[in-house]
């Protein structure tokens, strides 16, 4: 049997790649977009990166994107969080539910036991295990039957007093601090950027 070589150049693929992930250009706002932007899945771990790789796709896309009713969020592959189209959850959850009759069991049962403890409430996923007397990331293992969905923020979520501490060490070490602190200054190619130390920087000009 034999079979044609087929000889793509790099340009081809790379188009290719842009085309079949949305970002050959940014489509309109609305369902049928957010649907085809996460239409593999978005990883949302890291919280909100998902509206990040939205934003790349569709136009128009703000901090609450993700919350589109056309969208969920779920435990996907590798248990890590994901933002999917509501349209599609069974392919993402379902279509991840193990062969094997224990893995299944175990996943029903838990995915049940939940369903009746929450009774409509939604909690933490941490308040959720306590009350089940499981560690709460074995809740993840529920997932797969397409029952549990989630609003992931982080395992770990610091009282606001360490975050404002966190923020001003932040803005210290990589913004300026005064207005002189910002200048503009062209590059080689004639493009202007903003310099934030224009005293060091021989081509820099204050306005």
């Amino acid at each position: 049997m034999t079979t044609t070589r087929l000889d793509l150049t790099r340009d081809q693929i790379l188009t290719f790649r842009r085309v079949v992930n949305a970002i050959d250009g940014r489509l309109r706002p609305g369902p049928t977009s957010l649907r085809r932007a996460a239409w593999a899945g978005l990883q949302d771990s890291m919280p909100r990166a998902a509206v990040l790789s939205i934003h790349a796709r569709v136009q128009g896309t703000g901090p609450d994107t993700w919350e589109d009713r056309s969208l969920v969020q779920l435990w996907g592959p590798r248990f890590s969080a994901y933002v999917v189209p509501a349209r599609d959850r069974a392919v993402f959850s379902l279509g991840r539910l193990a062969d094997g009759a224990r893995q299944r069991r175990v996943a029903e049962d838990l995915a049940a036991r939940l369903h009746a403890f929450l009774d409509g409430r939604t909690m933490t996923y941490g308040e959720a295990g306590a009350g089940l007397g499981v560690h709460p990331n074995r809740l993840r293992y529920a997932a797969p039957t397409g029952r549990v969905l989630i609003r992931w923020d982080g395992a770990r979520q610091p009282g606001s007093r360490r975050v404002a501490a966190a923020a001003r060490r932040g803005l210290r070490a990589s913004s300026p601090r005064a207005a002189f602190r910002f200048a503009r200054r062209r590059t080689p190619c004639g493009r202007e950027t903003e310099c934030l130390h224009p005293a060091s920087c021989s081509s820099a000009r204050a306005r």
